[in-house]
């Protein structure tokens, strides 16, 4: 059941994972050269402002049922992680956009 549960939040994460990046809206005009570079340049910047997670080591040590518990404890904590470092660079990325006068499509 653990296994399970633990997939389904890692797809979840990989499925917000993938949004990072939304599409912008020009507001002025701008070709689609300058559009690429200010894409480039704020994915680069979204990413660089928002550095990866560090590894860490994980040790427990005790009975099977303990060490199963102590594990998946870890993995959902180095999940909700992920999801809030995917969080943070799509927001820096959009500030970045949006300083570059472009703007998010309407809802």
């Amino acid at each position: 059941m653990a296994t399970r549960t633990l997939l389904a939040a890692t797809l979840a994460a990989l499925s917000l994972a993938a949004c990072t990046a939304p599409n912008m809206i020009p507001a002025h005009g701008q070709d689609i050269e300058q559009t690429a570079a200010d894409r480039a340049n704020c994915k680069l910047f979204s990413n660089g402002a928002t550095p990866g997670i560090p590894a860490t080591g994980f040790y427990a040590h005790g009975s099977q049922a303990y060490v199963a518990g102590a594990s998946a404890g870890y993995a959902m904590g180095q999940l909700a992680l992920a999801i809030g470092h995917a969080v943070e660079v799509r927001n820096n990325y959009v500030d970045c956009m949006v300083a570059h006068g472009y703007r998010l499509p309407p809802t």
